[in-house]
Parts: structure tokens; C-alpha cells; sequence
């Protein structure tokens, strides 16, 4: 009697067999939208976790700071944050 070969069984998730040429692998989509997913993470960081106020040169700061224009200062171990005195006008 000779023996027969298997017949391949049809497995839905794809797994075995070849895959069909021009369609990328279950796997491979997931990459690209865990890469995507990480993308839009980044961009909605640097959207809302950016500082409110403005930049302005450390002479600047303390020239300012001399001139009594500084309401209250802020020491980081990188950055120097200051707010500024409101002008008279706005005080009445």
C-alpha cells in the first residue's frame, strides 16, 4: 500500500501554508500601526506639553531681574522660570 500524503488543513489566522503574494504579513500591519500609534503619542506630547510663556535670553531675565521688573523666580536643575511684575496701569 503506498503511503499518502497529508492534505493541508485550513487554519483562518493564516499561520502555515504560504502566505498570498502582495499582502503583508498579520504581524507586519501591526508594526506599522504600534509605530504609528507611538508617532501621534510624540507629536501630541510636544503639542501640549510645551511651556506656556515666552523665551527670552538669561541677559534679558536678569536685567529684569535688576530693574525689579520679576514678580517671582522659579530654579530648575536646567531652566529658570520668572514671572513678571504686571505693569501699574493694571493694578487700579
Amino acid at each position: 500500500m503506498a503511503a499518502q500524503k497529508p492534505s493541508a488543513r485550513f487554519n483562518p489566522l493564516g499561520g502555515g501554508g504560504s502566505p498570498r503574494p502582495g499582502k503583508p504579513s498579520r504581524s507586519a500591519v501591526s508594526l506599522w500601526y504600534g509605530l504609528g500609534l507611538l508617532l501621534l503619542l510624540g507629536v501630541v506630547q510636544l503639542y501640549y506639553m510645551t511651556p506656556a510663556g515666552r523665551l527670552l535670553p538669561y541677559s534679558e531675565f536678569k536685567a529684569n531681574l535688576r530693574n525689579g521688573n520679576i514678580a517671582e523666580v522659579t530654579i530648575g536643575d536646567q531652566s529658570v522660570h520668572g514671572t513678571l511684575k504686571s505693569s501699574a496701569g493694571d493694578d487700579k
